[in-house]
């Protein structure tokens, strides 16, 4: 072979060799830049991942806290809603007060008991001192009281069927509680001198609710 032929032989190889070393190396460093390009894009993928947990934790904790503040100004209307029903029910119960009187009669009709009652003051202390001496009595008063009744008015009233009644059955140390048909009958039949007693009546809207024998030595 001429040697003109071989040296264009081996030209020829090795432009061979050197392009296919070429292309090795581009498509290592292809490989190498897609991998890189799958690692990244992996780790973006994990990092959207964990934005995405963060922002669906603090949707819930955002509707857990508007759940909550949504309870509370409902309990805390419930709660202004019961205050003012309390303060509005207060505003219109029946007023009880306390009446200090004797009882002139006492009647019953078909169930219903009725007392007439004589209104009186009962006075202590320098009232009455003062009420008697006004009076012409002695003063200071025995016992220290004084019963003022200067007002010929009578009063009706209904009893009601649960009032309870307390008398002085033997002295102040010894009481008996009557209901108010009991409370009729000792009245009626002068029972322990329950008729002569005077008594604080409480009364509610005109009507007995109950009463207490006030002692008197």
């Amino acid at each position: 072979m001429a040697p003109k032929r071989v040296s264009l032989i081996t030209t020829v190889l090795l432009i061979v060799s050197v392009a296919a070393a070429a292309t090795g190396v581009t498509y290592y460093l292809q490989e190498r830049r897609l991998t890189r390009m799958e690692t990244d894009l992996a780790q973006k993928d994990a990092e959207l991942a964990s934005v995405q947990a963060s922002a669906t934790a603090l949707q819930a904790r955002t509707e857990a806290l508007a759940a909550q503040a949504s309870a509370d100004a409902a309990a805390v209307a419930q709660e202004d809603s019961a205050a003012v029903s309390a303060q509005t029910d207060a505003a219109t119960a029946p007023k009880a007060t306390k009446q200090f009187a004797f009882v002139t009669k006492a009647t019953e009709s078909a169930g219903a008991i009725k007392l007439t009652l004589d209104y009186a003051q009962f006075l202590t202390g320098a009232a009455a001192a003062k009420a008697a001496a006004d009076a012409g009595g002695e003063s200071p008063p025995p016992n220290d009281y004084y019963i003022a009744n200067t007002n010929p008015k009578l009063r009706v009233l209904s009893v009601s069927a649960k009032a309870k009644f307390t008398i002085a059955a033997g002295g102040p140390g010894d009481t008996t509680v009557l209901s108010a048909g009991q409370f009729l009958d000792a009245i009626v039949n002068n029972t322990d001198g329950a008729a002569d007693a005077p008594y604080w009546f409480t009364i509610t809207n005109n009507v007995v609710t109950g009463g207490e024998e006030q002692w008197t030595p």
